[in-house]
């Protein structure tokens, strides 16, 4: 993909502001998930990635989440705890999760969002930046070197 210079068009400047206002929306609601939904599409992405497709576990909040990630990383590093009593379950779901769904996450956001957002705003904010910096280093470089020459 060749990479465009200059800034935004009305039009991609209008589709932007689209997806700014789509996606906001989404981050900020509150309505309950679509379970079936998002775990049909959470196991299409795995086998789109070429890998098993792996449990979901539902919690209630951010909250319980956090909790519930804390124990599984604290039984998998052995603390001794959390070693009574307790099969490998929680251990080899936290292990499995946390390497095939961090990495292919990762991997996915990095290379849609990257791009996606290199081009916007790379574009954009490079032509703006790089007319205000050298405007502004161009002034103070020639200041300080009439003031160096004039004191030479």
């Amino acid at each position: 993909m060749a990479r465009r210079t200059g800034p935004l068009t009305a039009a991609e400047q209008a589709q932007l502001a689209a997806y700014h206002r789509k996606y906001l929306a989404a981050g900020l609601a509150t309505a309950p998930a679509d379970r079936p939904r998002a775990e049909a599409a959470l196991a299409r992405a795995y086998e789109l990635a070429g890998h098993t497709p792996v449990p979901v576990i539902w919690v209630d909040s951010p909250l319980t989440a956090n909790l519930l990630i804390a124990m599984l990383q604290r039984q998998r590093a052995g603390h001794p705890s959390d070693q009574g009593g307790r099969d490998s379950l929680g251990a080899s779901l936290g292990v499995s999760l946390g390497a095939s769904l961090g990495a292919s996450l990762r991997t996915s956001l990095r290379t849609s969002l990257g791009a996606s957002l290199g081009v916007s705003l790379g574009a954009s904010l490079g032509v703006s930046l790089g007319a205000s910096l050298g405007v502004s280093l161009g002034a103070s470089l020639g200041a300080s070197l009439r003031t160096s020459l004039r004191t030479s």
